[in-house]
């Protein structure tokens, strides 16, 4: 059996269990929430004089009760800490800003984003007197796999992704909005980073529960990536929802672990032992599934020896369940999408879409992103697990019996596939209530999560018109939803677990190689063009791993002038700067390896894969002509180099015309990292901003920052900016109105008025 390479351990030096201790020492997985404001520190090389302007990036940094990264496994009281091990995607939203805007010297911002369920939130967190004993006892928040919920209260809007802006008309400045897949939007102050609005009401966003289930903190699914166009200042975001008949179980099961949480866990770990005795996967998984679809009936059992008043209490809650299911033509949820213009005003349009024979779209997945082009919006089904019936697939997360069980009989891969929905702009009416829109006939034929297009919807060369081109980051056979947990085992030798300082992390242990897609689209016949489609995959030199040189294994971020800009659109994306992560041992697990054992699109067979990840292959950062869609620049890390997030910062020059590389070059790529120090043997990771040349990546980063307090696990998105003024907008919308809107729906007098209560005293005086 496999296992890590004598080569690969040596710069995979294990972490010391001194991080425990000393806050100094660092693992790989840490970071604070404290606010930060100061200078970083050159480390090395120069900083360059022509640099400017301000770059965000966005970071998850722990939950109310752990206080930042890593989760202890015990609270101080020494009590058994169910969020331990929780995936570090599943944390508030952190937003830095590294300034360039001062000669000399480059200076640093950081601020926790505290939205309205934030603060209901740390009324309610471990050891509070509000939630441990009283009327809100039981309130509190728990994580769920990538999802933080309340019974009582609803889903956390974590805003812990993307950094998006936009300048609408009569805007002075641009506005800044963070971002999450499950949650609306918040606006935030560019210069204070302190929230300021949601966008949108609460009534405008159609949940993805039933109406009938009051929960204040709605489950919106949405996308992390809303599109903002310069030239029309229209800003596009999604709303959709998923069938009740996909999601009755997962809504039943969230009412039982309200009413009883105990009891869903000693029935299910019974129906688990059950499970374990049948003689196939297949009839296991078809045992769990009849729990969750009759919760209600399973549950009797456990009760037969309860006492008279908890029968009563039952019984009362079963006539309350049979006046709900009245209410239920009223309220059940479809499968929708529906997309939604927003112009910086009050009024947001929203359409709900229908494909070219006047089916629905169904989203099985997720719409992390988005994008569009000068005449049409561009939409998929993403590969990323994050649905409302996939978030709580770990309701247990403490009990390794019935977390590890779930996963192994019901979950699944990624669909080796994309469908994209084609939206003409010109036909977004505002008197109409529906919009039709294409779907390809046939899928893009690979997993993709983030994506671009070019603006301009005609071939370069002019000889097509009505042409869209996409392009796209294929993690072939990698699951971004799926993270390092405490019973898992390394992909390349099962009996060996994982690293107990890495859990939490993604398990981005990709079973085979990455591709860089061009993807063209011939809108007129909602096909795509193969003739024009290009999808790049490269090894690399094979023969000599640790010299591997560019390749596509296991892309990460990517990054180009002019990304997401509020003032210009690109009509044609020449240079792009992608991370690739590479092979890394620490980072596959056995499940993984099982998941995608059988992946359709293989390219790499699966023993090669695990020699390669044994071996380890280092990450490199590469730039791809989108021309010639060949890698024709790139600089390769040493092992154990972390790197995280990636942005295109040009260059400060009078007369762009001027610059002697092409302007898709002319500026820095300036990336996150984590990366080891050896201290007396032992090994601690410091966080680093590296500073590279987008014209000359292979002579290395020209400058290196870092601080002692700079700290993050895993920073998603980042963004470049010239400026960061303050808007001044009429757009603000009242908390305690449009929170009170959604209360005052809660059909039961008594919850109605405790509700009430609760946002009285622990929300709103943090608005007003």
């Amino acid at each position: 059996m496999p296992s890590i390479s004598n080569s690969t351990k040596d710069s995979l030096a294990a972490t010391d269990k001194s991080f425990e201790t000393n806050s100094n020492n660092k693992g790989i997985v840490s970071a604070h929430r404290d606010p930060v404001d100061l200078e970083l520190e050159v480390l090395s090389g120069t900083l360059p004089e022509d640099i400017y302007g301000h770059m965000f990036f966005i970071t998850q940094v722990g939950t109310v009760n752990s206080g930042g990264l890593p989760i202890p496994q015990t609270y101080p009281d020494g009590s058994l800490n169910k969020e331990y091990g929780s995936p570090v995607m599943n944390g508030d939203g952190y937003v830095y800003r590294v300034d360039f805007d001062q000669a000399g010297k480059v200076m640093l911002k950081g601020r926790l984003l505290k939205t309205p369920c934030y603060y209901a939130d740390e009324a309610t967190k471990h050891g509070s007197p509000v939630s441990s004993e009283g009327e809100y006892k039981g309130w509190g928040f728990h994580n769920m796999g990538i999802s933080r919920l309340s019974y009582e209260l609803g889903m956390r809007n974590e805003v812990n992704t993307a950094v998006i802006p936009a300048k609408f008309d009569g805007d002075q400045n641009a506005r800044f909005f963070a971002t999450y897949d499950v949650g609306r939007p918040f606006e935030f102050n560019p210069e204070t980073l302190e929230l300021k609005t949601p966008v949108g009401h609460n009534k405008i966003w159609t949940p993805g529960t039933p109406g009938i289930i009051n929960l204040p903190f709605a489950i919106v699914q949405t996308t992390a990536h809303p599109v903002f166009d310069a030239a029309t200042k229209d800003f596009f975001l999604v709303n959709f929802t998923k069938s009740t008949k996909t999601m009755l179980s997962s809504v039943s099961f969230l009412e039982k672990l309200a009413e009883d949480e105990k009891l869903v866990e000693q029935r299910l770990e019974k129906v688990i032992e059950e499970a374990k005795q049948l003689n196939s996967k297949e009839a296991a998984a078809k045992r769990v599934n009849d729990f969750f679809h009759n919760i209600e009936k399973e549950l009797l059992d456990e009760v037969e020896s309860t006492s008279i008043w908890k029968k009563l209490s039952r019984f009362f809650k079963w006539i309350w369940k049979k006046i709900k299911s009245w209410f239920k033509k009223e309220t059940e949820t479809e499968d929708e999408v529906y997309l939604m213009k927003w112009q910086g005003q009050e009024e947001i349009n929203k359409w709900k879409l229908i494909d070219q024979d006047n089916n629905t779209l169904v989203i099985p997945q997720c719409m992390h992103q988005i994008t569009l082009t000068e005449d049409y919006v561009v939409l998929l089904d993403n590969s990323f697990k994050f649905t409302l019936d996939i978030l709580i697939n770990d309701p247990f997360p403490h009990n390794p019996t019935i977390s590890a069980f779930i996963r192994e009989i019901l979950a699944a891969p990624m669909l080796p596939y994309v469908d994209v929905y084609i939206v003409p702009r010109a036909n977004l009416d505002p008197s109409q209530e529906i919009v039709r829109v294409k779907k390809l006939k046939q899928p893009v034929p690979l997993e993709c999560v983030h994506l671009s297009s070019n603006y301009a919807n005609k071939s370069k060369d002019g000889s097509a018109q009505n042409e869209i081109t996409l392009y796209m980051a294929h993690n072939s056979a990698a699951c971004m939803a799926e993270w390092l947990r405490s019973y898992d085992k390394l992909g390349i030798n099962s009996t060996e677990a994982v690293d107990p300082y890495l859990l939490g992390l993604f398990a981005v242990g990709g079973m085979d190689i990455g591709r860089m897609g061009k993807v063209v689209i011939d809108v007129d016949n909602a096909e795509i063009n193969q003739d024009k489609t290009v999808y790049l995959s490269e090894t690399g030199n094979l023969n000599d791993l640790k010299n591997v040189g560019a390749h596509t294994w296991e892309l990460g971020l990517y990054t180009f002038r002019d990304l997401i800009s509020p003032n210009t659109n690109i009509d044609y994306i020449q240079d792009m700067y992608y991370v690739c992560y590479g092979a890394d041992p620490r980072m596959l697990t056995e499940f993984i390896k099982k998941l995608y054992d059988n992946y359709k699109n293989r390219k790499i067979p699966v023993a090669d894969i695990i020699k390669y990840t044994s071996e380890g292959i280092p990450p490199v950062i590469t730039r791809l002509n989108t021309d010639t869609m060949k890698l024709e620049d790139f600089y390769q890390l040493e092992m154990n180099y972390n790197l995280r997030s990636i942005q295109f910062c040009p260059k400060r020059r009078a007369n762009p015309a001027d610059s002697p590389v092409p302007l898709t070059q002319d500026g820095y790529v300036v990336c996150t990292l984590i990366n080891p120090i050896n201290d007396e043997g032992n090994t601690t990771y410091r966080r680093e901003i590296w500073i590279f040349d987008g014209a000359n990546l292979a002579q290395g980063p020209v400058c290196v920052l870092g601080a002692d307090t700079l700290d993050y696990t895993f920073p998603l998105h980042s963004l470049w900016v010239e400026d960061i003024q303050n808007n001044i907008s009429d757009y603000n919308i009242n908390i305690r109105d449009d929170y009170n809107e959604v209360i005052d729906t809660i059909l039961l007098p008594w919850r109605r008025e405790k509700m009430q209560k609760f946002f009285d005293q622990y929300v709103y005086p943090h608005f007003d």
